[in-house]
């Protein structure tokens, strides 16, 4: 294996692009999405919610990675390893790892949170406010740190390579920790989020024909037999609320997991199969798939944009409505 190898993928591997411009131009169409979309969910209080959490954290992760990382990857592309020091190789490791594994992370709460809406959704509701939601992407943060970390640490202060033979993590000299945290930090959520889609899927059809079932039933003045979704019955129930802007959190989910499957299974197999083997015969292959990886940054936010009302009603009517206001 590559003493070299970074195991969590490089999406700024500015050889996949045109120019170190073109890249620097995607780099900040990325910010400035990224950005822009955290605006909306901050300032507009019609789609802000508990699942709202995880959006702003995936969010800001992004923003931290590119603002981060990139830069340094275009600095190093121009000027070499070299010009960037210790500190500034240690920065950009530090960051690489760190925010790559927080981004898959924050896409598999994503993904248990809407498990867990669609498989217990009373006791979502009364249980999943903004505080729990807080406390579990801090815990969330914390496995992270808590695994990546020391490999980080222990690499700058002893095993890491001259910066005159490139700046990345010697996964050599820990190679039991590289393998362990490619399988459960940057392997796992990919597998969990697509093996888990397709049940989220069938559950929230399953709810759809209930929540029709109850309606249909209370029009024609009969009592349903079924009550499994108690849920749906009280919505019914409910007295009907003022039209907002809201954002559909399955739409939102099926957006991303369709954007990670697609984005990052290809750098996923690429390290997998590093970890075991020589992958130099897979050049064109890992080429290709750092300029997916690359994509998922701008994805992201992209997904939250198509969930939220007033923005597909401002597309739907044309560039007449691109005036609409948050």
């Amino acid at each position: 294996m590559n003493s070299s190898l970074n195991l969590t993928g490089n999406r700024n591997a500015t050889t996949e692009w045109d120019s170190h411009g073109s890249f620097l131009t995607f780099t900040a169409i990325t910010l400035i999405f990224n950005v822009g979309m955290l605006v909306i969910l901050l300032k507009d209080k019609g789609i802000q919610a508990s699942f709202t959490v995880y959006m702003v954290g995936l969010l800001l992760s992004n923003i931290l990675y590119t603002g981060l990382v990139n830069p340094t990857e275009i600095l190093r592309q121009v000027h070499g390893d070299l010009w960037l020091g210790k500190r500034g190789c240690d920065l950009r490791t530090a960051s690489e790892w760190i925010f790559s594994a927080i981004t898959k992370h924050s896409h598999l709460l994503i993904t248990l949170n809407r498990g867990w809406a669609l498989v217990f959704p009373l006791s979502y509701k009364e249980k999943h406010t903004i505080t729990v939601a807080c406390m579990i992407f801090a815990g969330m943060i914390v496995y992270v740190l808590a695994l990546v970390l020391p490999g980080v640490i222990l690499d700058a202060l002893y095993y890491r390579h001259p910066l005159s033979e490139g700046c990345g993590l010697n996964t050599d000299a820990q190679f039991t920790w590289s393998v362990v945290i490619q399988f459960v930090i940057f392997d796992f959520p990919v597998v969990f989020i697509a093996g888990s889609y397709p049940f989220l899927l069938w559950m929230h059809i399953k709810r759809k024909k209930r929540s029709i079932r109850v309606k249909d039933s209370k029009a024609n003045g009969t009592q349903m037999t079924d009550y499994s979704d108690k849920n749906a019955i009280l919505k019914i129930n409910q007295k009907p609320k003022e039209k907002k802007n809201k954002s559909k959190p399955f739409v939102v989910l099926t957006l991303l997991t369709t954007g990670t499957v697609i984005c990052w299974t290809p750098t996923m197999v690429y390290y997998t199969i590093a970890c075991f083997t020589s992958t130099a015969n897979m050049g064109q292959f890992f080429n290709v798939a750092i300029f997916v990886y690359s994509l998922q940054g701008l994805l992201d936010p992209v997904s939250f944009a198509f969930s939220v009302t007033w923005f597909r009603e401002c597309l739907q009517k044309g560039w007449k409505q691109l005036t609409c206001q948050v």
